[in-house]
């Protein structure tokens, strides 16, 4: 069976888009939506899927697509719910992975800032002072 190439949105819709056309593979695109913070963002809780893929992953191998790794708290959630569903393997795709020291916001292409800022083309790192 062709793999299942899943991505995260918001975030990693255009890192999809773009990792997808790259691909000389057949395959099978979803997306999923995940709320890293379902009571708000003050309240540490586990992150929750508010929108599963439509796709059945039984014995097909799912490539979860990110567009930034911080706690890897999203990426369990979604790995523990394609393994409950039967997918044969699961790997992550991450465009970014935050190093746990890093004091800067980066914005780049589909990464929001207040839900702005999705269509940058390429990647910015921010420092707090600006940029």
């Amino acid at each position: 069976d062709p793999p299942v190439i899943l991505g995260v949105l918001n975030g990693a819709f255009m890192f999809t888009s773009e990792l997808v056309r790259k691909l000389h593979i057949e395959c099978y695109v979803d997306f999923c939506r995940v709320s890293s913070y379902p009571n708000g963002p003050d309240l540490k809780k586990q992150p929750q899927i508010t929108c599963p893929p439509k796709i059945d992953v039984t014995g097909r191998d799912v490539y979860i697509v990110e567009d930034i790794v911080d706690t890897g708290e999203t990426v369990e959630c979604l790995k523990e719910f394609l393994a409950e569903k039967g997918a044969a393997r699961i790997y992550v795709v991450s465009l970014i992975k935050r190093e746990s020291d890093t004091r800067s916001l980066i914005d780049f292409f589909g990464l929001d800032d207040n839900e702005l800022k999705r269509n940058y083309r390429n990647i910015y790192k921010k420092n707090m002072n600006g940029w």
